[in-house]
């Protein structure tokens, strides 16, 4: 099973919350960037995979959105339950913790691998 930019079922408490708000007030958008994570083939389920960067001078703030994301598993088609994806900066490293659980909810399930694509915004003082 593939999963692209598609809309994957979610709790109902969760559908339409804003999770996370950042203002950013007296700041400018100083650079952007892609950044991609991939995830090899594994069964293993959370996993982990870290990006450094390099901001912009006079950078204050670095922000990181989804963009989007490819997940599958390799060797046949599972039924998905479970697909979490969570994007996080920690100094000048981006972080991204994926998880994807098959129907039976194993832990160490299906062998899948995963692409996911995050966008650095990076914002900092006007000159």
């Amino acid at each position: 099973m593939s999963q692209s930019n598609q809309v994957v079922e979610q709790d109902e408490q969760a559908v339409g919350q804003i999770i996370e708000e950042n203002a950013v007030t007296g700041e400018v958008l100083l650079g952007s960037s892609r950044v991609i994570f991939n995830f090899d083939p594994s069964k293993s389920s959370p996993r982990t995979a870290r990006v450094p960067f390099t901001p912009p001078g006079k950078t204050k703030n670095s922000y990181i959105v989804l963009q989007g994301f490819n997940v599958e598993y390799t060797q046949t088609d599972f039924e998905l339950q479970v697909l979490d994806v969570s994007l996080s900066i920690e100094g000048q490293t981006a972080i991204c913790t994926a998880t994807l659980r098959d129907k039976n909810r194993s832990p160490n399930g299906p062998e899948w691998k995963a692409t996911v694509t995050g966008l650095l915004q990076h914002f900092g003082p006007a000159a």
